[in-house]
């Protein structure tokens, strides 16, 4: 079984006895819904961040030590990278292999794509890593038809890559690799 909500949604949910999740993803609105993945037991699979959420989100994760396979961010636009790349800095680091990024309804421009490239070739993907980098993002999205570098790589986002996570996520076959 798969849980997707907020904090309070997924709290809700365990504390009326029902089985455990597989796979947990938390949709982040607000810096109260950040503090409460506190009180989450077990590892969180996905985050998705919405623009309110503080710079210091992937900060406070890291030091409550909840390791994240997906980073989502609906609806970047050029202004909101340097936002996005403060969060996702501390789960880009030899403790978490490589998580992704998930990019629905993206709102780049070539600028922004570039910057976007350019930031995670240099500081966030290993040169000593054989594990590229994965961007989902929609098929209309300039990411799709921008050229990326040898270690990141674009999938578009559809239905059946989700059904994929939830494999990758339950055993048959892992690409999120958590050290604990």
């Amino acid at each position: 079984m798969d849980l997707y909500g907020t904090p309070d949604q997924i709290l809700a949910h365990s504390n009326i006895g029902k089985r455990a999740p597989c796979c947990v993803g938390v949709r982040l609105a607000s810096l109260r819904d950040v503090e409460r993945c506190s009180e989450l037991m077990g590892p969180i699979d996905d985050v998705c961040c919405l623009r309110v959420v503080p710079r210091s989100t992937g900060r406070y994760l890291d030091m409550i030590k909840k390791k994240i396979c997906r980073w989502h961010f609906p609806d970047l636009r050029d202004n909101d990278l340097d936002w996005m790349f403060e969060i996702i800095s501390c789960s880009m680091t030899n403790h978490n292999s490589c998580p992704s990024l998930v990019l629905p309804r993206d709102n780049l421009t070539h600028d922004g794509v570039k910057q976007l490239y350019e930031t995670l070739s240099k500081s966030y993907v290993s040169p000593m890593s054989s594990q590229k980098m994965t961007i989902y993002c929609e098929p209309h999205s300039m990411l799709m038809w921008s050229p990326t570098s040898e270690k990141i790589k674009c999938v578009e986002l559809s239905t059946i890559t989700i059904l994929q996570w939830k494999s990758e996520l339950t055993g048959n076959r892992s690409t999120c690799q958590r050290m604990v």
